[in-house]
């Protein structure tokens, strides 16, 4: 697992049909990832961490040059019983997409966001991101606020394993029964027919990549997936923006 590291991402907002004809393009050059063979999609399930008046997420949709987020994943199916969970901080600064995680038990994961009660860990980076999650969980006194789970089709370049591209569609938010074992959505964050796609690099983006992008006329689309689930909750009345 890795859990740390730095790179540049962009999203964008894609037709299903388009997504089709792109991967059609990238197969020569890109690999599924190991939990998508034969174009199976996998689901992956997060809670976001915020304050009572959803701070951290209103600080973030007006796009300053620093944001921070906070977030919990678990992968695999409903019920598993896996007793696994990433806890991730994610920052982006000047366009920059820095992340940390850890691998945590259920029990560990409470034990943190709850009474700051740090899990006992033998690697230096290890203690060193439980340390700043530690810290920003203290300074913002964050609780779960948000479940989003979508399902994922993730391919890596078969010449720099550093250039992946994702395809996340049935992006559904919640924010009640904050339960990673229920299928419920209570709010659908993009049309059935589209998905998010994503790409996710540290150098410069393939000729033959931005090529495919200029043949199907793909154009990057800002998108946050907690972001999309805040907004559209106040423009609904569900929710007041932050002060």
């Amino acid at each position: 697992m890795k859990r740390s590291f730095k790179r540049y991402e962009k999203k964008y907002y894609i037709s299903k049909e388009t997504r089709d004809r792109l991967i059609e393009i990238i197969k020569p050059y890109m690999y599924e990832d190991k939990h998508c063979k034969n174009g199976a999609r996998y689901l992956v399930r997060n809670i976001y961490y915020d304050t009572d008046d959803n701070y951290l997420i209103h600080h973030s949709v007006l796009k300053p040059n620093y944001k921070a987020k906070l977030r919990v994943r678990k992968y695999g199916e409903y019920g598993d019983n896996k007793d696994q969970y990433f806890l991730e901080i994610k920052r982006k600064i000047d366009k920059i997409v820095a992340k940390r995680r850890i691998k945590l038990t259920k029990q560990e994961l409470d034990d943190l966001i709850n009474n700051y009660q740090k899990p006992i860990r033998n690697s230096y980076i290890d203690n060193q991101i439980i340390d700043e999650i530690t810290y920003f969980v203290s300074l913002y006194k964050v609780k779960p606020i948000c479940y989003i789970s979508y399902e994922r089709l993730a391919f890596f370049a078969k010449d720099d394993e550093e250039f992946r591209i994702t395809f996340d569609e049935n992006i559904i938010g919640r924010r009640q029964n904050l339960d990673f074992d229920s299928a419920d959505g209570e709010l659908s964050l993009i049309k059935d027919d589209y998905c998010i796609m994503e790409i996710k690099i540290i150098g410069a983006v393939p000729l033959w990549f931005s090529k495919a992008l200029s043949e199907l006329k793909i154009y990057p689309h800002s998108f946050s997936k907690y972001g999309t689930d805040y907004e559209m909750r106040v423009t609904k009345g569900e929710l007041q923006h932050a002060r």
